[in-house]
């Protein structure tokens, strides 16, 4: 399978790195809306950094703020339940591969977490719900 950017979507195998953007939306004063757990299904076998516009790039709903970043080891590739490029969502194209993981928190060991600072990660009051 190919992915929108024209290179295969690696076949998940057992201690190959995966990465995970999430975060809540937050309202104007802090407060948590809504958005995207760190034990989500949506994961990557591609580094994130190596996209200018991750959310474009991933289609990231606009509740998921991107603020985080998990980098784990896949410890079980048979919990990956679907591989394809990411779909269009909230007007972002998508088209980078993902990975669906059932149960991510237990088929991925986490091997860091840290926080994303960049022109496509959402600040609070960026998001209001419709």
């Amino acid at each position: 399978m190919l992915d929108g950017f024209e290179d295969p979507i690696a076949v998940p195998q057992e201690g190959m790195t995966v990465w995970r953007v999430y975060g809540e939306a937050q309202d104007g004063i802090g407060g948590l809306q809504r958005g995207s757990l760190p034990s989500g299904m949506s994961w990557t076998p591609k580094d994130p950094s190596l996209s200018s516009g991750f959310r474009v790039d991933a289609g990231l709903p606009d509740e998921n703020p991107g603020r985080f970043l998990i980098e784990g080891r896949l410890v079980d590739p048979g919990a990956v339940t679907e591989v394809r490029p990411a779909l269009p969502l909230d007007g972002n194209p998508g088209g980078w591969p993902e990975y669906h993981i059932e149960g991510a928190g237990d088929a991925v060991d986490t091997v860091r977490i840290e926080g994303v600072n960049e022109p496509w990660t959402r600040r609070p009051g960026d998001w209001l719900p419709r």
